[in-house]
């Protein structure tokens, strides 16, 4: 029941905001902000701080809330914009965390849309990201608001956290499979669950393993990020492998 709690009281706290109703976008020296988003995170950010109006555009992975991202023109896939549509949307600011392209984004640069870096890349980075984005749109105070809430709420679920965790699999693909390591977002979201990572010697942040590792590693909880119809357990109880 406490773990429970915890993800609930954690998943509120990061996303609860996102669904309050957006506030009018306001303006800087340099006329209306017209934001476009490369990434989910930052598109659900832009929102939770009460700047959804000055959204323009967005990704195909950017859903989130629907009742903004749905009247939201996509302009490329995940940290890929489509320069010939951002160009149309005529774009104040270009919001990016990485991957996005050097050479694009001077490209961007240069036909005067500004390119924002906002750093999310850790759990750790979400109320300094909050702060910026609530700066850069002029939502200050909201977003102030709202990085304090979840600051004081990640400082009582790490106090909370207990020594004894479950040793957890976290599963990202039940096909190939595929997990995390510990220096990971969701990791670090598990953690302050209530849970242990067993993927402490991961060489990559993400990476494929075997379900012979998965024996190996007898796991006491398996945490699955992915729709499958019926127990998930049922699924790898049919799954072959080769150990005796």
């Amino acid at each position: 029941m406490k773990t429970a709690l915890k993800v609930t009281v954690f998943c509120l706290l990061l996303t609860g905001a996102g669904c309050r109703p957006p506030a009018a976008a306001d303006t800087h020296a340099s006329g209306v902000v017209r934001i476009v988003s490369t990434a989910p995170a930052l598109t659900e950010m832009v929102c939770a701080v009460g700047a959804a109006d000055s959204l323009v555009g967005r990704t195909d992975a950017c859903d989130f809330p629907l009742h903004v991202t749905g009247s939201v023109p996509i302009v490329g896939r995940y940290a890929r914009p489509n320069l010939e549509q951002v160009i149309a949307l005529r774009p104040s600011h270009l919001l990016e965390s990485f991957l996005l392209n050097s050479a694009q984004a001077e490209m961007f640069e240069k036909i005067g849309i500004r390119i924002e870096h906002i750093e999310c890349a850790r759990i750790a980075d979400i109320p300094a990201a909050a702060r910026k984005i609530g700066r850069l749109t002029g939502h200050a105070q909201q977003a102030g608001l709202l990085a304090d809430e979840i600051e004081f709420g990640l400082t009582q679920l790490t106090r909370q956290c207990g020594d004894n965790k479950p040793r957890t699999l976290i599963l990202l693909d039940h096909l190939t499979p595929v997990t995390c390591g510990t220096n990971t977002f969701i990791s670090e979201m598990a953690a302050l669950a209530g849970a242990d990572n067993l993927a402490t010697n991961l060489q990559k942040e993400y990476d494929n393993v075997s379900l012979e590792w998965i024996v190996e590693q007898q796991p006491e909880l398996i945490i699955c990020f992915y729709a499958i119809e019926g127990p998930a357990l049922n699924f790898f109880r049919h799954r072959p492998c080769s150990m005796p």
